[in-house]
């Protein structure tokens, strides 16, 4: 059982906010937010259209709405990586993931 979660013992917040494992776990998704708003003013024809998943082996992995917006950015990935200036990511990985509205179908027979 981890000692930090008993529930026997209520912790105040500043104790778990101190816990390292959580606290590397906020820093990361600063860092991550960080990138996708140098993105954003980077490339402001995609806002909202991407989105910065993660930083794994030197790949930052992005979100897309679509795989045409996929491909472009394929297209102007070594653009991209200078601008970011980013020592540790030297690779993009675009995964398309469609948003809601552009995965449901209306039916020919409602």
């Amino acid at each position: 059982m981890n000692p930090l979660f008993n529930e026997s013992e209520p912790k105040p917040v500043k104790v778990i906010m101190g816990h390292t494992s959580l606290k590397s776990i906020i820093q990361k998704a600063f860092s991550l937010l960080e990138i996708e708003q140098k993105i954003d003013s980077l490339l402001p024809e995609y806002h909202q259209r991407l989105q910065v998943l993660n930083i794994k082996k030197g790949c930052l992995i992005l979100a897309s709405c679509s795989s045409a917006l996929a491909t472009q950015l394929r297209f102007r990935e070594e653009e991209l990586l200078a601008q970011l200036n980013v020592p540790s990511i030297w690779r993009i990985q675009c995964l398309v993931k469609p948003s809601r509205s552009d995965t449901t179908r209306t039916s020919l027979f409602n």
